[in-house]
């Protein structure tokens, strides 16, 4: 029963190990037992990284990681383009970049806006040099426009010289009155 009790504590809890307790032993390495595992491992990895160096100093196009290890049972036989086990991508180096000569790739808003922009621009240009309808529909306004004020201006002339001519007749005519009465009392 306590084995199944104890079985049972660990259990629905999402755990894979048994819940250590107080005064249970813990699992620890010995500094020399830890040094002897990195010494392996580093011996595994000059080993295998001087025979991959061999086929790397024979071709500097960086395909380094492009080896790929030998397929496993039929899996040689049937080619699948399964994304997961792509390739590893060569990385470009920084020093190969020309970025002096490089353009910053625009986001389409950005490119768009930039685009209306030069459409505005040219819109506007067109517009001052009088080659568009809106433009053109202006211009005739603006001359019609002219040539009411400069009708109405010269009524308006026209207008002040005969009130002056009317004013100038009308003293005259007063004047020649006064004349005329004079010379009749005497």
């Amino acid at each position: 029963n306590t084995k199944h009790i104890a079985a049972m504590k660990g259990a629905g809890r999402g755990r894979a190990k048994a819940k250590q307790h107080k005064g249970e032993s813990r699992g620890f390495r010995d500094a020399e037992e830890i040094e002897r595992e990195n010494a392996k491992k580093s011996e595994s990895e000059s080993s295998s990284g001087s025979e991959e160096g061999s086929s790397g100093e024979d071709s500097d196009s960086g395909e380094e990681g492009a080896q790929e290890s030998k397929p496993k049972g039929i899996s040689g036989l049937i080619e699948t383009n399964n994304a997961n086990r792509s390739a590893k991508k060569s990385a470009i180096k920084a020093s190969d970049l020309n970025l002096a000569t490089a353009k910053p790739e625009l986001s389409r808003r950005e490119r768009e806006a930039l685009e209306k922009e030069k459409k505005r621009a040219d819109y506007m240009k067109a517009h001052e040099q009088g080659r568009t309808p809106e433009a053109r529909a202006d211009l005739a306004r603006l001359q019609k426009i002219r040539a009411e004020r400069e009708a109405a201006a010269k009524r308006q002339e026209e207008e002040q010289k005969a009130k002056t001519a009317a004013k100038d007749a009308a003293r005259l005519k007063s004047r020649g009155r006064g004349a005329s009465s004079l010379l009749a009392d005497k």
